[in-house]
């Protein structure tokens, strides 16, 4: 299966720096932390990584998701 061309378009630079700041919000990944099923939560710690990398949150979620 091929990917979209945004993701072919990230260097590997971006692709670690999104890694660095998903590891920093367990809001998103970790069920065993508390904010993890607060849906608010989870979009301001969405809203955070997209305001740093200057991506939209629909493509962090695509990019989260392969």
């Amino acid at each position: 299966m091929s990917q979209p061309p945004l993701f072919n378009e990230w260097s590997n630079e971006k692709t670690f720096k999104f890694i660095e700041l998903l590891a920093g919000e367990p809001a998103i990944w970790d069920p065993k932390n508390k904010q993890y099923k607060l849906k608010h939560k989870v979009h301001d710690a969405w809203v955070r990584i997209g305001e740093v990398m200057s991506v939209p949150i629909e493509d962090l979620k695509a990019k989260k998701s392969l």
